[in-house]
């Protein structure tokens, strides 16, 4: 990944979080807090094998990309936003087992306003659409590029009241080729600012 680009993938994100930590305030009732860990270059299959079980993996499209990216929430996270929507307080479990299909029913809604987040915090570099192809809970099933496809991993520090966990996005280097141009951030600024003078004018 051109340093341009990962420099791109890091305002953008910071716009996430942002986002974010305002969106789980409010709808969990409860102080949130989200900041960016490290962003780092990976191959698939070093982010796949370190993944945990169980895990909710959310496989998107987001157009213009190429192919699926990838959403990990871990399940600490998890549990502490379905037992919040379900009005209860954190349930702490040390030894989680798999998810229910109510967990799963959820998430799902969650995880369908953060891809909301997602595109408004692409907004002012590139225009863009993610839908929700399906849920995973085990990394075997959740291969979407090849094991040796370098990947940027943006792993976010989640902090739910009491509960801390991570919230990572993959995005495979493949997917990203279509609007390679449009991700150095001298061009989108300079776009950015020409259209604040003809608006001016």
């Amino acid at each position: 990944f051109p340093k341009e680009q990962m420099r791109t993938i890091n305002i953008v994100m910071q716009s996430y979080v942002q986002l974010l930590a305002n969106y789980f305030t409010g709808a969990l009732r409860i102080a949130c807090e989200i900041e960016i860990l490290s962003i780092e270059e990976l191959t698939f299959y070093e982010f796949n094998n370190a993944l945990p079980y169980p895990v909710i993996l959310s496989i998107v499209n987001t157009e213009p990309f190429e192919g699926s990216i990838l959403f990990q929430i871990s399940a600490e996270i998890s549990d502490a936003i379905i037992s919040r929507l379900l009005g209860g307080a954190s349930t702490n479990v040390i030894a989680k087992k798999a998810f229910t299909e109510i967990e799963l029913a959820i998430i799902e809604r969650v995880i369908k306003q953060m891809l909301h987040f997602f595109d408004e915090a692409w907004i002012k570099v590139i225009k863009t659409r993610t839908r929700l192809e399906r849920i995973e809970t085990s990394s075997q099933f959740a291969q979407i590029v090849d094991i040796n496809e370098p990947i940027a991993v943006i792993t976010l520090s989640v902090k739910i009241g009491p509960d801390t966990g991570v919230i990572s996005v993959c995005l495979p280097h493949v997917a990203l080729e279509p609007v390679s141009k449009q991700l150095n951030t001298r061009s989108w600024y300079s776009s950015s600012q020409g259209k604040k003078i003809n608006a001016d004018t």
